[in-house]
């Protein structure tokens, strides 16, 4: 079984979006957004999870 990074599965997955010529720029740039969306998510969770407790 192979094993696949985060980025490995992002770069299929905007293969099915863009097709196989899309430009690398768009690929890190999107992944640097969908990483920064999912860690701003994260924290918003945490914060409201520690605001109940507090």
């Amino acid at each position: 079984m192979l094993e696949k990074s985060v980025f490995d599965i992002y770069i299929e997955f905007m293969q099915i979006i863009f097709g196989v010529d899309m430009p690398p720029a768009l690929v890190y740039i999107c992944f640097t957004l969908f990483l920064t969306f999912i860690i701003g998510v994260i924290f918003w969770i945490f914060r409201l999870i520690f605001r109940w407790f507090c």
